[in-house]
C-alpha cells in the first residue's frame, strides 16, 4: 500500500485527463448517453449540468471532451 502522506512536490494523480489530452468520448457515445450519464461528463469537466437532455449534450460536445 503507497503512504497515507505524499511529499507535497508530488501532484495528486488526476483521474481524467484534461479535455487537451484528447477526446474523453465519441460523439457516438455521447449521442448513447442517458441524462445522468451527461451529468456525470457534465460535473467531471467542472460544467453545469442543469436543462434538458439536448442541451446537457450540447454543453458536453462544446466542451472539447467529445471526438469524432
Amino acid at each position: 500500500a503507497p503512504p497515507a502522506a505524499a511529499p507535497a512536490a508530488a501532484p495528486a494523480p488526476a483521474p481524467a485527463a484534461p479535455p487537451a489530452a484528447g477526446p474523453k468520448w465519441s460523439t457516438s457515445e455521447v449521442n448513447k448517453m442517458t441524462v445522468p450519464k451527461l451529468k456525470a461528463a457534465l460535473t467531471e469537466l467542472g460544467l453545469d449540468t442543469s436543462g434538458l437532455k439536448a442541451v446537457l449534450k450540447g454543453r458536453l460536445m462544446e466542451s472539447g471532451a467529445v471526438g469524432n
